[in-house]
């Protein structure tokens, strides 16, 4: 978007913001739609999510990345979990995406687990349906990863084969 809009450092501030507000808008509707908050928490939630240390800290980094898109795939996780549909998928195959695509493994992986776990408790919290209901529930959201992946596997594969190759996991 940077470089489609000009390419300068004002635009990618521009552009930065806009993803923020743009998360900050799933971030208000997975608290005020899925953990029932008020209006007042759900606005303190979203100050905490723009001012956090580590966000603000890394905030031209690689690793705040999958921080930045967590709430659009917690969003389209929840949404994808309540009643799933070909343009639920999609969104969901694109907010994995978007969280897949910066390839810091660490982030990531924690960003997935988070959103995992909150998708299972808010699922089970919300119906009364049975075992094999949640998970299979889990695992539409789980082949939108799978989707995800293998759309991005032409820049992954190779990324991760370099990894291996520099001994970059050593450090993990």
């Amino acid at each position: 978007l940077t470089a489609l809009l000009g390419g300068s450092s004002q635009t990618y501030n521009f552009v930065y913001l806009g993803l923020l507000l743009f998360n900050l808008y799933f971030l208000f509707l997975v608290f005020l739609n899925y953990f029932n908050l008020s209006i007042l928490s759900a606005c303190a939630g979203g100050l905490v999510f723009l001012l956090a240390g580590f966000h603000t800290s890394n905030i031209t980094n690689i690793l705040v990345l999958p921080y930045t898109f967590f709430p659009f795939l917690l969003h389209s996780t929840l949404r994808l979990q309540e009643k799933g549909s070909v343009g639920r998928f999609l969104c969901c195959v694109l907010a994995h995406i978007f969280v897949l695509s910066p390839m810091f493994p660490p982030s990531t992986i924690f960003t997935f687990i988070f959103v995992y776990g909150c998708g299972v408790l808010v699922h089970w919290r919300q119906s009364s349906q049975s075992f094999f209901s949640a998970l299979y529930s889990f695992w539409r959201v789980g082949a939108s990863g799978l989707v995800a992946l293998f759309i991005l596997s032409p820049i992954i594969v190779p990324t991760v084969l370099s990894w291996f190759y520099l001994e970059t996991f050593a450090h993990y």
